[in-house]
């Protein structure tokens, strides 16, 4: 379930959000929103889902990913680049590393704004 990072990584992380409180409770909301848009998308009715275009595999692979393995697509523009910076210990430009499967929801896009 946890991969392995070496303790030097997770400590540089740590620093990183120690270094940026106000980003760091902007992470904790961002990662709580997206639990509960989660928890909200588990309890979508079999009428819900088909009307959505979801069936329940893609409902229970989205809901068995962590929350904090990524970021939220509606977070700030300024939240994605300090879980960059975090994750890849660089500032500007730099090899992003991804660590988590890409959402549904950056797959599909949302069918309300591509009006």
């Amino acid at each position: 379930m946890f991969r392995s990072v070496p303790p030097v990584r997770w400590f540089m992380r740590a620093v990183f959000w120690f270094r940026h409180p106000a980003l760091l409770v902007a992470r904790w909301r961002d990662a709580n929103a997206l639990y509960r848009s989660r928890l909200e998308l588990a309890a979508l009715s079999a009428d819900q889902r088909r009307d959505v275009g979801l069936t329940l595999t893609d409902i229970r692979k989205e809901t068995d990913k962590p929350v904090f393995g990524e970021v939220s697509p509606w977070a700030p523009n300024a939240l994605h680049e300090a879980a960059r910076q975090a994750e890849t210990g660089v500032k500007g430009e730099g090899e992003h590393v991804i660590t988590y499967q890409r959402s549904f929801y950056r797959d599909r896009g949302r069918a309300d704004l591509s009006m």
